[in-house]
């Protein structure tokens, strides 16, 4: 009797603790694109099974029948895929000389369209609550804006990034830039940094730096019309006091780079630790292939409108007549055709399909979610980048031997269909994808327990203030020690120009001294 006793005001204080540690936790992801979201829902799933109360602010519909999460969708904000695409279609398009012009353009237009978040009806109802949070998580999307809402709540921040961190996420908390060996562009792959390419790399990183300082300015008058001083902390004190930034990429991937304790490595933050029940067509389509499968899917914000009519016929060609089952996620807009051994799906649950023993093969666009996911599960590729970073991570998973990289727009019926072949039946892609993903889950702690344990440290230490790095305090020049460097040259140039002019002074007086000496020596002989 007494030990059940003890037992139950052992439980009793176990809850009394949950609730004690249970913070409230303030959400918000405003952005473009789905595979944000997901990364970012990632970081609230591991909190919210850890006890926390999460609110979540999004500009994208989520379908969760039991999230355990309060969610606020701002419908104003609504942001479609041909609004992407175009965007992204004008920079890759644009000559060299117009891409800064260009990107500054598309970077204000996200910046102009999730700026007017205070106005949503949804959002000024959530404001007029009396909410209280200990911490305020944001979905990074050049939105340096909505952290006026950290100071309104007066909560730490901790910023969610896509993938790793480039210039202006490494500024923001003070991580060192190294482009001398940090590839700064998805073309240059850290393995063939060499002097061509590290110039080429400098001149990106210069041109990046310069875009971060355009998008500042119009990020400090959008924070300032909406969080006017004196009521809040100014737009560059806000912007120095990001507590963390957990971004979704992990050191075995490529490149190596220096991290300040505040730059917090999550890769693979959206992946189950174990794979959700299949709907019952697709489990039973999987378990009946012992052939293998192929899973083919471009992936949340690709779709028929951005893979030519042509090329998708093609592919479906080659895949029909196949010995393999395929698993194939297409848009109802450019539907090829029908084949006994292809299901067609619009949507399909990608992280709960890889694992399944019998998919042998991933055909990807390379999006950074999906390939860090095959790899994760052991599943070699065959890639397709359409844009953006996707070319980068495809260039990246080929020289790591776990498959293929085509060119979409160019890539003929033979090298489609040898490219598939050569990955099913040459072992050494699945043995070399099987070695790194031993490396990738090798850490002392999962994604989503290292993410929790660092935003619980926030809580605990109110916002972490002796993480922040020093270099948040300085600019460029200092960052580049360039003003020591530029004082030094000086110095030796004063230096030098001294040293000539007292070379000249002494052999002035030299020659003088010589002149007179040979002088009175003349004048004594007459």
């Amino acid at each position: 009797m007494k030990s059940q006793k003890v037992v139950l005001i052992g439980v009793f204080l176990m809850q009394c603790m949950s609730y004690v540690i249970s913070s409230n936790i303030l959400g918000i992801f405003l952005t473009h694109s789905p595979s944000h979201v997901i990364v970012h829902m990632g970081v609230v799933r591991a909190l919210v099974k850890q006890g926390h109360n999460v609110t979540v602010i999004t500009s994208m519909k989520l379908n969760d029948p039991n999230p355990g999460y309060r969610l606020i969708y701002l419908k104003t904000l609504q942001h479609t895929q041909n609004e992407t695409f175009t965007m992204i279609d004008n920079i890759n398009r644009a000559p060299f000389y117009l891409k800064p012009a260009k990107w500054y353009q598309a970077v204000k237009g996200m910046v102009d369209k999730y700026s007017n978040y205070p106005s949503d009806p949804d959002f000024i109802s959530f404001k007029k609550e009396n909410n209280h949070f200990d911490l305020m998580l944001l979905g990074y999307q050049y939105n340096e804006a909505n952290l006026g809402e950290a100071a309104d709540f007066k909560c730490p921040t901790v910023l969610i990034w896509m993938m790793q961190p480039f210039g202006h996420i490494s500024r923001l908390i003070g991580n060192p830039n190294l482009p001398a060996v940090v590839p700064f562009s998805p073309f240059i792959t850290p393995n063939a940094m060499n002097f061509f390419n590290r110039v080429l790399n400098y001149i990106i990183y210069i041109f990046e730096a310069m875009v971060s300082q355009l998008s500042n300015c119009v990020l400090e008058a959008l924070y300032d019309k909406y969080y006017p001083s004196p009521k809040y902390p100014s737009y560059k004190e806000m912007s120095k006091n990001v507590s963390l930034i957990l971004y979704n990429h992990h050191f075995s991937e490529l490149p190596i780079r220096p991290l300040v304790p505040s730059l917090i490595e999550i890769g693979g933050i959206q992946i189950k630790e174990e794979p959700d029940p299949l709907p019952k067509d697709i489990q039973e389509f999987l378990d009946n292939s012992p052939q293998g499968v192929i899973y083919f899917s471009l992936g949340s914000n690709a779709c028929g409108l951005h893979v030519k009519e042509t090329t998708i016929k093609m592919i479906f060609e080659v895949l029909s007549s196949l010995k393999y089952n395929v698993i194939w996620k297409l848009d109802e807009i450019q539907h090829p055709g029908n084949a006994s051994n292809i299901l067609f799906k619009t949507w399909l649950p990608q992280d709960d399909i890889l694992p399944h023993k019998n998919v042998k093969l991933f055909i990807t666009h390379a999006g950074k979610g999906g390939v860090t996911e095959a790899e994760y599960h052991q599943v070699p590729m065959v890639a397709l980048p359409i844009m953006d970073d996707q070319h980068g991570n495809a260039k990246i998973m080929s020289e790591k031997g776990h498959g293929f990289v085509l060119d979409h727009e160019t890539m003929t019926k033979e090298m489609f269909q040898n490219a598939v072949n050569e990955v099913m039946e040459n072992d050494k892609y699945r043995k070399a994808v099987e070695k790194f993903s031993k490396l990738y889950k090798d850490r002392p702690l999962t994604a989503q327990q290292t993410a929790v344990y660092w935003i619980e440290y926030v809580i605990r230490h109110k916002g972490a203030p002796h993480m922040q790095s020093p270099l948040k305090d300085l600019n460029v020049l200092q960052e580049h020690s360039i003003d020591v460097i530029l004082f030094l040259m000086g110095i030796l140039y004063l230096t030098w120009k001294l040293g000539k002019m007292i070379i000249k002074l002494m052999i002035k007086f030299v020659r003088n001294y010589v002149f007179r000496r040979n002088t009175k020596l003349e004048n004594k002989k007459e």
